[in-house]
């Protein structure tokens, strides 16, 4: 087995020597090509890769994820390794990652833990305290590992079905591929499997960079694509500088009350979140039944032709369905949510305008998106609602307060097809056939936000297939009030 090791480097002088040293020392015994990437460097960094034996090519582009690019393309291994240039790496780095590939031949992409060296007391707070909390978040709400660009590596082959880096992200390159890889087989992380890499960066600018990272993560989980495209370039000190004999340590209380805030700001942000969470109030995404029944819902509708699409196929196999309708897009096309009414489905409130943020406005702006939503789906269809989906999934205990007095129902999902997303037909088909379950309500889309005319024709040939799948497995489909009643509301989790 041949691995390719490749090494993004820009004005890296000071240190890569470490990291190379490190990959020399390896206990693999295959065959491996060091390749380290000079991103413009404007010093020794290419001449100190080359005297330390590694194969050193240039990316004129400038950026982060350029330089991987330029790396994988100029690779031969059957396998591509990842490291960063500033990141000492153990000497069964390599042999640990091969390992996880031979004994779990669905692994498509494996990676190791960071930990940071000559922290001062900002880096201090980020390795201990939000960086723990960020993984522990990840391990509750994803299925899959977000890997680290310091500390990873991809089958070759899986790497070019899931098409490769991203030249949209600079920033989170690493955790976009981690996304797209899930999709082709396991991503994992291998715990014990730690790295050491620099903390310049959380030392200098602490406050900015976690901003700068979080947004971006949201971003890249919720509107696929990045909101920052670079982030702030932290070159290394000397290398037998300690940065905490620098920083005056702080008293023990600041730390404490610092992870304190880190940790509520974390759980505030997962239970706002994660959609099958009741921790701000009551909200439904799962009835625990053993009748093997299923709600299909669909989001952000009308939209045409697809809404039509949608009703036609529901109506050829004799199924009722539950539509989250967008009050502007009920008033655009009135003809289609009195054709969802006619043929039978239920209809439920999703906003006026499906604000991305809408439990961070003003309670007057709030209101107004439920109010005015829920009145122009009245209007139009004659129903009103009791049923409420917030856009994006996301609540707040002021919202689900807002809600309790309206006599408006949370709705969420136990299954997501992803289908607002970049994916074919056939991946929302397994997304969705791979986690059904009893009792389960299933979230697709015959719209998408506010776009007229939005194509949805990948969830139109899902749907058939999604059906016929489940009825073979001896499920039926009711809508979301047939499965509420299944249970007492009070003891729906």
């Amino acid at each position: 087995m041949r691995i390719s090791i490749i090494i993004p480097a820009y004005n890296e002088e000071a240190l890569i020597h470490r990291c190379l040293a490190a990959l020399r020392n390896q206990d693999f015994q295959g065959e491996i090509e060091i390749i380290v990437v000079d991103n413009n460097s404007t010093d020794r960094t290419a001449d100190v890769a080359e005297q330390w034996g590694a194969w050193v090519v240039r990316e004129d582009r400038q950026g982060y994820v350029f330089a991987l690019k330029r790396g994988t393309e100029e690779a031969t291994g059957e396998i591509l390794a990842f490291t960063d240039a500033d990141t000492v790496v153990p000497e069964d780095w390599l042999s640990s990652l091969v390992e996880a590939f031979e004994n779990q031949p669905k692994t498509v992409a494996v990676g190791g833990c960071p930990d940071f060296y000559d922290p001062n007391w900002k880096g201090r707070l980020f390795n201990h305290y939000i960086l723990p909390i960020g993984l522990i978040y990840e391990r509750l709400c994803f299925s899959y590992a977000h890997l680290w660009g310091a500390t990873m590596a991809v089958r070759k082959d899986a790497f070019l079905k899931a098409g490769g880096w991203n030249g949209e992200f600079n920033l989170h390159a690493d955790s976009d591929l981690s996304r797209r890889l899930a999709r082709f087989g396991k991503v994992r992380m291998i715990p014990d499997l730690t790295v050491a890499t620099s903390a310049r960066r959380w030392n200098k600018q602490l406050i900015l960079n976690s901003l700068v990272y979080g947004l971006n993560f949201l971003a890249l989980h919720l509107l696929h694509h990045p909101i920052f495209f670079n982030f702030p370039t932290v070159r290394a000190v000397p290398s037998n500088l300690s940065l905490d004999r620098l920083v005056p340590r702080p008293r023990w209380r600041l730390l404490y009350a610092s992870g304190l805030l880190v940790t509520l700001l974390g759980l505030g942000v997962f239970f706002t979140a994660w959609p099958s969470d009741s921790a701000f109030g009551k909200v439904f995404w799962h009835i625990p039944t053993h009748d093997k029944v299923i709600a299909l819902t669909f989001d952000d509708g009308p939209n045409e032709p697809y809404t039509g699409e949608v009703l036609k196929i529901l109506k050829e196999n004799d199924i009722h369905a539950t539509f989250f309708l967008i009050g502007a897009n009920v008033k655009y096309y009135p003809n289609a949510a009195r054709e969802i009414v006619k043929e039978g489905h239920v209809i439920g409130n999703h906003s006026y305008s499906h604000p991305l943020f809408l439990v961070l406005e003003k309670s007057k702006n709030r209101d107004r998106q439920i109010d005015l939503g829920e009145r122009t789906i009245e209007e139009v269809t004659g129903v009103h609602c009791t049923l409420f989906r917030p856009p994006h999934g996301f609540r707040t205990p002021w919202l689900l307060k807002t809600l309790d007095k309206r006599g408006l129902t949370c709705v969420e999902w136990a299954e997501d097809g992803s289908d607002w997303n970049n994916v074919t037909s056939g991946q929302i088909t397994q997304r969705v056939l791979e986690n059904a379950k009893p009792g389960n309500i299933i979230l697709l889309h015959d719209g998408m936000n506010l776009k007229h005319g939005a194509d949805q024709e990948k969830t139109v040939k899902a749907l058939p297939v999604i059906i016929d799948s489940l009825k073979f497995r001896g499920y039926r489909f009711v809508t979301v009030p047939e499965l509420l009643s299944l249970t007492p509301l009070q003891d729906a989790k």
